[in-house]
């Protein structure tokens, strides 16, 4: 059961993302964007409706984010199992809507980004983001930690084609050199 909680929780940790209202609690800085080149904005524009198509409540339009992925992206968490020992949880597009979809539309869920490095090399990029977690916009954090999303970009556009995550424990918080 605890298990299956763990990891219902680290899927709506990464589904639902929040780009709206800032706010600087427990001493975390705004979003903000950090790259050690130039890189398209279409992969800013990316996250952007990441976060924005996985946030809300109630019945959940899952087509902005299916748009941004391809039919093989794997959404995919690190954890901590009963034994107290490291898990992988992978999962695809497809099953991560369907188990969260339901536990967003009676509870909702929403994440906003606090900070981002993007890495980008001609038709591929790694982005790393931090997010914090809220049952309500504005409400209580509930969960901080950081995406990894791989990008690519095919026939023009750019696509997630894996999204791995972790939360953040009592023992290992998100570093805040990951923050500037």
């Amino acid at each position: 059961m605890r298990t299956s909680l763990f990891y219902t929780l680290f899927i709506i940790a990464a589904l639902y993302g929040c780009q709206g209202a800032s706010s600087e609690q427990d001493g975390a800085p705004q979003q903000e964007t950090k790259s050690k080149a130039p890189y398209p904005a279409a992969i800013d524009s990316l996250i952007d409706k990441y976060y924005r198509s996985v946030s809300g409540q109630g019945e959940m339009d899952w087509a902005p984010l299916r748009e941004i992925c391809l039919e093989s992206t794997q959404f995919n968490a690190m954890g901590i199992n009963e034994e107290g020992e490291n898990q992988y949880y992978p999962t695809t597009l497809e099953s991560y809507i369907e188990h969260l979809g339901p536990f967003v539309e009676e509870y909702g869920f929403y994440q906003k980004e606090i900070f981002r490095s993007v890495n980008h090399y001609n038709r591929i990029a790694q982005v790393w983001s931090v997010f914090e977690s809220y049952y309500e916009p504005g409400g209580e954090q509930i969960d901080r930690g950081i995406y990894s999303f791989q990008l690519v970009q095919l026939g023009g556009e750019w696509k997630a084609v894996n999204v791995l995550w972790n939360s953040e424990t009592e023992e290992v918080k998100v570093p805040e050199a990951y923050w500037k």
